[in-house]
């Protein structure tokens, strides 16, 4: 699985085989923040939906990640026609000023993580254990 194709997987980021189980996430660099990686996307009818990256973070009761949510605002028709999203859009805020806008959760270290390290969170936190 090792050098799996990572188009759908940010920069610093490749999915390879876990010592916690099956497969995990692995940081490909250090990494001192990663606050624009989205791990879900909130859908009004679906609920919360993991992206690709957010699919392989593995559980710990010690993990070196916590996950946080925040408003994207899309700005233009066109961002909205190019990735296809008017079906995601359902049910979101519409701001004229803004333009509508995504619920989204974050990746967020809680230490330092360092290339080789898992990517892991606490499925008990609430912040995931909402999803």
């Amino acid at each position: 699985v090792h050098g799996m194709n990572n188009l759908a997987l940010p920069i610093g980021f490749t999915v390879d085989k876990s010592a916690i189980h099956g497969l995990g996430l692995f940081a490909t660099e250090d990494l001192i923040s990663v606050s624009t990686v989205a791990t879900h996307i909130y859908h009004p009818i679906l609920g919360w939906i993991r992206t690709a990256l957010g699919a392989f973070i593995n559980h710990s009761e010690t993990p070196n990640c916590i996950t946080t949510e925040d408003e994207v605002s899309l700005k233009t028709d066109v961002a909205i026609a190019a990735f296809n999203l008017s079906w995601v859009l359902l049910g979101t805020n519409d701001n004229l000023d803004r333009g509508p806008t995504l619920k989204v959760r974050y990746l967020l270290p809680r230490s330092p993580i360092y290339e080789g390290d898992e990517i892991t969170l606490y499925y008990g936190d609430k912040q995931y254990h909402d999803l």
